[in-house]
């Protein structure tokens, strides 16, 4: 009586064994059809606008696919740039993010820019790599219906840039209380707010265009000013370590009165690191005067 007991237990723990891991099967196929799912969206989600500047953070978006499965707070790769996903208006298809996220700037961006949207199922290579090391890859694309082979996908080359470890650049960066201008007149004052790259690793990812944190430990930032005349041709260049402020003023009098255009690089350095995607923008003096000595006559009222 006894041994038949014993028996039907061992029986039935097999059985639950069995029913777990089939569990697990069907759970791991469901993960892995939810992960296709999102591949089909994440190719197909296409900037419809004519283009994207730099300050929009709403813009249309085609063929959304499956977007009600994109949770608030996923990142968003367009080009270079790191976007932070907020919401979508299904009726006008209208996509709002935080820009210019983590290590990038914001960037303009064409008609018919994808989208890449991160989910749960990004992965990462575990070999480790040089900097500069110049590796070859290949992407294959996921459907339902299967896996594209490897040898029908072309082979990429990534170089190595060691960007975990390097320093997040300035952000919210402002030309006389504007963003990206094409002309300035009279003295020229850059603002900024600063990012913090260990403070990024968790919670909340912070946009482009949110108020400043506090700065990383040992990071400096510098800004490089360079003056050019109405030929381009460079008059002079000055670099100054600005890691104690968040503003720069250039006043109007101490510039060369052959400067037409001036550009700037904001960039951070931690231990011979520079930030991947530093600050970079030119802008033109405005040099227009009121006519004098004009007369006006008035021809009719």
């Amino acid at each position: 009586m006894l041994a038949s007991i014993f028996a039907m237990a061992i029986i039935f723990a097999l059985l639950t064994a069995v029913f777990v891991q089939l569990l697990n099967i069907q759970r791991r196929a469901f993960n892995m059809q939810h992960a296709q799912e999102n591949s089909i969206f994440i190719l197909e989600a296409i900037a419809k606008e004519i283009r994207v500047s730099q300050i929009n953070t709403s813009f249309i978006v085609k063929n959304a696919g499956n977007i009600d499965m994109v949770s608030t707070g996923t990142q968003i790769t367009v080009n270079d740039e790191i976007m932070v996903y907020q919401s979508y208006d299904e009726e006008t298809g209208l996509l709002t993010v935080k820009r210019g996220a983590l290590d990038t700037v914001p960037q303009n961006h064409l008609a018919g820019s994808i989208l890449y949207f991160a989910d749960d199922f990004i992965t990462v290579d575990p070999t480790e790599y040089v900097t500069s090391e110049i590796i070859n890859v290949k992407a294959l694309t996921t459907t339902p219906s299967g896996i594209l082979g490897i040898d029908d996908v072309d082979m990429q080359q990534v170089e190595i840039k060691a960007r975990a470890i390097r320093p997040y650049p300035p952000a919210n960066v402002k030309i006389n209380g504007k963003y990206w201008p094409a002309y300035f007149e009279n003295d020229l004052v850059i603002s900024w707010v600063n990012r913090n790259r260990l403070q990024q690793t968790g919670g909340e990812i912070i946009g482009y265009f949110e108020p400043g944190v506090t700065l990383e430990a040992s990071v400096n930032c510098q800004l490089i000013l360079t003056e050019f005349d109405e030929n381009n041709i460079e008059i002079i260049t000055q670099n100054t370590n600005v890691t104690a402020v968040n503003t720069f003023t250039l006043l109007a009098s101490s510039m060369n009165p052959n400067t037409r255009k001036i550009k700037f690089v904001l960039k951070t350095i931690r231990d011979g690191f520079e930030c991947l995607y530093p600050f970079e923008h030119s802008v033109l003096v405005s040099n227009l005067t009121a006519p004098t000595g004009v007369n006006f006559e008035v021809i009719e009222i």
